[in-house]
């Protein structure tokens, strides 16, 4: 029986890829620094099925000894201060986690356990405001917050530790994706929460920031399967993980509001833009420059095809379909 150990083993996509891991027969590790957390795991009937394993990413002597004892098969390092709105004030914390993290996981591969196959979960943020679409594993990286430039880091190096000590790594570049597992700190999910709310008779407006922006989006659920397949492939390489198709935050909301049978109609410009429930003529969404970031991405959109051609992985839910989610 092959022993996974997955970082961030309580969160949306940790919950999700343990599930998978499970059903193919793995044992599976996971490591938490609060094992409070872990309703996800719960949700999924899975909980009791997780060796927990005492994991605290600020801290080296933590991410050494678990590597030392365990000597997992495979580690997929899902673990992340994945906000980046949180990482413009908390650039330290985000650092520690999403940068010295990695370093201190490599490290303790080659040192104490060189055979093990690691899977770095990195993101589309690493690309900015790249001219270049679709992005692709050759994109430029280009990162313009705390978070993504954490990530270019923890990328860069993944690449360093194979081609330097010939280790067992891949960098997995994720695009959004999101599920009912979101955390509800995550702009999405604070979406469809509060249009859960209005299906209950909840009147309050939705203040949202930039919504012409535009995202590749994709479902959580399945995104962990293109994880766990590209481990699985004889030569380790760099894989976007993405749908190909892109939709503004607009369309989103939209289709949120139209999983509960409420049609938008959007009024106004710019900071004046608005949308109102025809059915009702109630203002439902309004943009306010206080949700805007002091930095953004216009743009995302990336392009699957290396890992449709080698590892035969492709997204297949639609937008509406994961709002309904």
């Amino acid at each position: 029986m092959k022993k996974s150990f997955i970082t961030g083993v309580t969160g949306q996509d940790g919950a999700f890829l343990a599930k998978l891991l499970i059903s193919n027969n793995h044992k599976v590790l996971g490591g938490v620094r609060n094992k409070k957390n872990i309703w996800r795991l719960e949700s999924l009937g899975i909980a009791d099925k997780v060796q927990f394993i005492d994991f605290d990413f600020t801290k080296s002597e933590s991410i050494v000894n678990a590597i030392k004892e365990f000597k997992p098969d495979e580690i997929y390092n899902l673990a992340a201060q994945s906000s980046v709105a949180k990482s413009f004030h908390s650039p330290i914390e985000t650092a520690q986690i999403d940068a010295m993290g990695v370093v201190y996981l490599l490290d303790s591969i080659y040192r104490f356990s060189p055979n093990t196959k690691y899977f770095q979960a990195g993101s589309c943020e690493i690309f900015g405001n790249s001219n270049s679409f679709p992005q692709s594993e050759e994109t430029p990286l280009l990162p313009i917050n705390p978070y993504s430039s954490a990530k270019v880091y923890a990328h860069n190096l993944t690449i360093n530790y194979r081609d330097a000590f010939k280790l067992k790594t891949v960098n997995g570049i994720l695009f959004n994706h999101e599920s009912e597992l979101r955390g509800k700190e995550f702009f999405t999910r604070r979406v469809s929460m509060h249009v859960a709310s209005y299906h209950l008779g909840e009147r309050k407006i939705l203040d949202v920031g930039n919504i012409h922006t535009t995202r590749d989006i994709g479902y959580a659920e399945e995104y962990v399967s293109a994880i766990y397949k590209t481990l699985q492939q004889e030569e380790f390489s760099d894989y976007v993980i993405a749908t190909g198709k892109c939709s503004k935050i607009k369309d989103f909301i939209e289709s949120c509001f139209r999983a509960i049978d409420v049609i938008l109609e959007w009024q106004g410009e710019g900071f004046e833009e608005k949308a109102i429930d025809v059915s009702t003529g109630d203002v439902v969404v309004r943009v306010n420059k206080d949700n805007f970031r002091p930095t953004d991405i216009l743009k995302q959109l990336g392009d699957p095809t290396k890992i449709n051609k080698v590892t035969g992985w492709s997204a297949n839910l639609s937008l509406d379909r994961i709002a309904e989610k």
